[in-house]
């Protein structure tokens, strides 16, 4: 993210970003007053102006927040495949003993925590991604007991086949 460094480069990818932001937000159901403490508690008049203006200029910090919310939405479509179930992650409450969101949702946990809450859901994303592919791996290896086993070629007869 050190390419937002420059003040030239962002002027130039903050409409772009605010745009992303925008469709993000909303895939996410993300409510005006979350959308404003996600990008750095900004004030609900300055979004109102962004809302209005066809021209914003981001800080660093913001397009930063941008780009992780966006991988976050991109890890949680991934995940889940639609906005629904992605959006009910996101406001449930995790067990109280859990050492990141500590009976908090992850929405509650941005809030309250900032860029770094940002950070917490995108390891927790991808920690539950890696451990899906893992187990998805390992599935064929560990189970030989599944009698669905259509290996030879006369058995292609007795397959299952998608009516159309």
């Amino acid at each position: 993210m050190e390419q937002f460094s420059s003040e030239q480069t962002r002027a130039v990818v903050s409409n772009s970003a605010w745009r992303v932001f925008l469709q993000d937000a909303a895939w996410l159901g993300l409510s005006s007053e979350t959308r404003c403490s996600v990008l750095g508690d900004v004030s609900e008049p300055l979004y109102e102006s962004w809302m209005k203006s066809a021209d914003v200029f981001f800080t660093r910090d913001q397009l930063d927040r941008i780009v992780l919310v966006h991988a976050i939405r991109e890890r949680l479509e991934k995940l889940f495949g639609c906005a629904n179930a992605s959006a009910e992650w996101l406001v449930a409450a995790h067990p109280k003993k859990d050492a990141v969101f500590g009976g908090r949702t992850p929405l509650e946990h941005v809030v309250q925590e900032g860029m770094i809450g940002l950070y917490h859901i995108l390891t927790r994303l991808e920690k539950m991604m890696d451990d899906i592919t893992t187990a998805l791996a390992n599935w064929d290896e560990e189970d030989d007991s599944d009698e669905l086993h259509w290996t030879r070629e006369k058995d292609s007869a007795a397959r299952p086949r998608l009516l159309h």
